[in-house]
């Protein structure tokens, strides 16, 4: 440091405890950058140190929470974006949520505002285009209302153009998600038996368990890619009522079938030496299903196999080799059927990318707890938005393994249409239903 600077620091230095002398903190605070505080300790003196983060507040009304959006110091403002649109129908409706945010951009003058609020309409659009599907006529139409009053105004030409831009982003037809034609050239080849060729049924014995596993693992791709936003809301699937959550009761539906299957296909086999080879083959597919990462259909074998009526016939169980046990201890382990909190596949999860089907009990588990533990409102009746906020991560856990797409090509000889495999079909539909 050369003498100038030096002594333009002690000047500095002299400057500042002046200032804190004779007029405490608030004389000194101009003297630091904006994200510093200074706090004063008994016999310490004062202490600078940075601003503890802000955190986002609990409750708000929903013109306090629009306000947040469109706010220049909100911090993380996408991740509070992404979980207002995923869950604003569980506190208001999206007409209501369209007028609060034009009059919240209508009345402000600060550019940042207006930009804001477009930012969080195109996320709307770009990302939940099917609010606009469903209520296309009145929030389209609300839309074009705006961009008319706004041509009526010369300063906000450019706010115009904005939402002129949206208007034609709404328009345009969605493109269709189509694969390559060449996704499917690199699929593992299906295995079929031999006598497949010859009959027009397979036998369940013939079945090859790994094949038996991408074929589940395909009918449950389809369901989990099924379930949407909306029905993680409201418990729907407590209560019986399919118009609430249709995909998700149907799963649930799916999961129980394939657990009474593997029941039933085990306790119907009389002979010992076929008993034992029809565990360890359902064994060995839950096994393929965690290679494919498909959890899901690894607990619907695995919790049948570890249920009460399974586990007495204690002479088959007892015949199993070392390797088929240590498999079997292997997948309770992994799919967290031993956890109570499914520690375990919520560890195995954070290592995986898509394309990967996770148990969905869990999710649902998770979004229980949320919702009874804590109220939708709470003091003065503001939005609990800390309730919403949890929430949201849990669906957003869920849509973030809708991305994926398995490459497995469908054998139509082991399927058969409304989701059943053509064994599961045959032996359940007849003797159970």
């Amino acid at each position: 440091m050369n003498e100038a600077n030096g002594n333009a620091s002690i000047e500095k230095m002299k400057e500042f405890w002046t200032n804190y002398n004779s007029k405490g903190i608030e004389g000194i605070q101009e003297y630091l950058p904006a994200d510093f505080v200074i706090s004063v300790r008994k016999n310490t003196g004062p202490k600078v140190r940075k601003a503890p983060r802000v955190k986002i507040a609990q409750g708000f009304s929903i013109e306090g929470l629009i306000a947040q959006l469109t706010s220049s110091d909100t911090m993380d403002l996408h991740s509070m974006v992404s979980e207002f649109l995923i869950t604003y129908r569980t506190f208001t409706t999206p007409i209501n949520v369209i007028n609060t945010l034009i009059e919240k951009c209508n009345t402000s003058n600060e550019e940042k505002v207006h930009l804001r609020t477009i930012v969080v309409l195109r996320t709307w659009v770009d990302k939940f285009k099917s609010d606009f599907s469903q209520d296309k006529t009145e929030l389209f139409a609300k839309l074009m209302e705006w961009h008319q009053s706004l041509s009526e105004n010369p300063d906000r030409s450019k706010l115009q153009q904005m939402v002129s831009s949206l208007l034609t982003r709404i328009e345009r037809a969605p493109r269709p998600t189509v694969l390559s034609p060449h996704f499917y050239m690199d699929a593992p080849k299906a295995i079929v038996p031999f006598t497949h060729h010859h009959q027009s049924k397979i036998a369940f014995a013939d079945l090859n368990p790994l094949e038996i596993a991408r074929q589940l693992t395909i009918l449950e791709e389809y369901l989990w890619n099924s379930v949407k936003t909306t029905e993680c809301f409201g418990l729907g699937w407590t209560k019986s009522d399919p118009e609430k959550a249709p995909t998700i009761m149907a799963f649930i539906q799916w999961f129980n079938k394939v657990n009474l299957w593997v029941k039933t296909e085990i306790l119907i086999t009389e002979n010992l030496r076929d008993r034992i080879r029809l565990v360890q083959k359902f064994i060995a597919v839950a096994e393929h299903c965690v290679e494919l990462n498909n959890f899901n259909g690894a607990l619907e074998i695995a919790s049948a196999l570890n249920s009460g009526p399974l586990r007495r016939l204690r002479k088959t169980y007892g015949l199993l080799t070392k390797k088929t046990n240590q498999s079997s201890d292997s997948i309770e382990k992994i799919s967290g059927l031993q956890d109570k909190n499914y520690k375990g596949l919520r560890d195995t999860l954070k290592t995986l990318q898509p394309p990967c089907i996770p148990y969905l009990g869990m999710y649902l588990t998770d979004l229980v707890f949320i919702e009874e533990g804590n109220k939708d409102t709470i003091e003065d009746g503001l939005i609990n938005w800390t309730k919403r906020r949890m929430i949201a991560g849990t669906i957003k856990e869920i849509l973030q393994y809708q991305q994926g797409k398995y490459c497995l090509i469908r054998v139509p000889a082991v399927r058969v249409s409304s989701f059943r495999f053509r064994f599961i079909f045959n032996r359940i539909r007849v003797r159970f239903l």
